[in-house]
């Protein structure tokens, strides 16, 4: 038999069934989009979202390339050329048929090609008395990789450029002009190259023996840490010693061979009737009293 419903409960039932009834009218007046409006609403944010899509990567396109001109800029301010004798008409009269080193100007990235390239050619045309010495000048920088650690790397000192000592006449100027990668002297008059200035010349060789010194002092500690470092293990040959460690860890054997250059030896283990060689770690072993 059921029971009455109280007064409370028949008002709460009458507002939900309210509820749902008004909710039922008020969608009956809404003015539902028709399904041609849907699509064509539905195209115009596509298209809207791919034009956005694009403005973006134009703008990112354009703001980096102006990072990368900019920053191209800065460097190419930043890499001066080696300093010329101030009075080009006392350089020119100095230059003529004299020993001076020279700045030639090549083509970006090709600073290494070049030096070869012209070393080979003052090698095969036997040049050596007019052409003495060819470098790219370097200096040290310090740097901090990844990892955050320090270390000292070398790098040019001036890019795009290479440094030449020699006689200037009309044949050693052909030689180095037409080395392939070389774009010129540097200087007012390609034709009639300016030496660079004594105290530049002096900077720029005192900086390369320091670069060199401290690479053969890196060099020399390099080799002296991948030297072997001999051991000495306090054991015998044919002493009996108890393995500490690793899966023999327990047995007893004889040392046959001692390696003091890695720190191993080799013990004679007898297992099921039969000597076995272990190659272990003398730290590994035991003395046994």
């Amino acid at each position: 038999m059921a029971l009455p419903e109280t007064t409370g409960e028949k008002s709460t039932t009458k507002k939900i069934a309210d509820f749902f009834k008004e909710s039922k009218a008020e969608l009956r007046k809404v003015t539902w989009p028709t399904k041609h409006e849907l699509v064509v609403d539905t195209v115009v944010v596509l298209i809207a979202v791919a034009l956005v899509a694009v403005a973006m990567w134009v703008a990112d396109t354009v703001f980096s390339t102006v990072i990368r001109l900019l920053l191209r800029l800065f460097l190419r301010m930043k890499r001066r050329p080696p300093r010329l004798m101030e009075n080009n008409n006392d350089a020119e009269v100095l230059g003529k048929g004299k020993r001076h080193w020279y700045a030639i100007h090549t083509y970006s990235g090709y600073e290494n090609k070049v030096s070869a390239n012209l070393e080979r050619k003052v090698h095969s045309l036997g040049m050596e008395d007019k052409v003495f010495h060819i470098m790219i000048p370097m200096e040290n920088e310090e740097i901090v990789d990844d990892d955050g650690k320090k270390r000292i790397v070398a790098r040019k000192v001036f890019p795009g450029y290479v440094l030449v000592e020699m006689i200037v006449d009309d044949r050693t100027w052909y030689v180095v002009r037409n080395t392939p990668g070389v774009t010129g002297f540097v200087g007012p008059d390609n034709k009639n190259p300016v030496p660079l200035a004594d105290e530049e010349v002096d900077r720029i060789l005192s900086e390369a023996n320091r670069v060199a010194e401290a690479g053969g002092e890196e060099e020399a500690a390099a080799e002296e840490a991948a030297r072997p470092v001999k051991i000495h293990i306090d054991l015998s040959l044919q002493q009996t010693v108890r393995l500490k460690s690793g899966p023999f860890a327990g047995f007893t054997g004889v040392v046959s061979a001692i390696d003091d250059e890695h720190g191993t030896v080799k013990v004679l283990v007898d297992m099921f009737g039969r000597e076995t060689p272990v190659d272990i770690s003398y730290t590994q072993v035991e003395e046994i009293d």
